[in-house]
Order: structure tokens, then sequence, then C-alpha cells
């Protein structure tokens, strides 16, 4: 899988978001993409994006949840 079909199935902000939680983004976003991808390839790369971006929809959902009895059981 190439990084322009990686970018392109995956939203930029999970992209970005991931690229800054693992130090990626030093000197710029590009070079710590080019990084990433030389250090973990294409396939593991995207799978890890794909879950990084569950994740920050779980907590989106998460975070609208009602505060209370309620969303302790969820």
């Amino acid at each position: 899988m190439r990084s322009d079909s990686i970018l392109s199935t995956i939203p930029y902000r999970v992209v970005l978001s991931w690229l800054t939680e693992f130090g990626y983004t030093k000197p710029d976003v590009v070079a710590g993409l080019d990084a990433a991808l030389r250090e973990r390839g294409p396939d593991r790369l995207h799978r890890e994006l794909d879950i990084h971006g569950k994740r920050l929809a779980e907590r989106a959902q998460m975070s609208r949840a009602p505060v209370g009895r309620a969303s302790v059981i969820r």
C-alpha cells in the first residue's frame, strides 16, 4: 500500500493525531509520515491508523454520553 492510498482512505485529522501522539511531527509532518512509513511499513501503518481512528471516534462518542449512572453501566 502506498502512502497516497493511506492518506486517501484515512482522514487527515486521524493521521495528524497519530503522528503527533507518536512523535513523528519533527521536523515536519511530511518528513514524519515518511519516517513512519519507513519504520513501520505501509500495511502496519494503515492498520495502526485505522485502529487510532476508531479509538478517536469512540472517545468522541463517549464524551457526548450522558453523565451519571447510565454512562457507568455501559
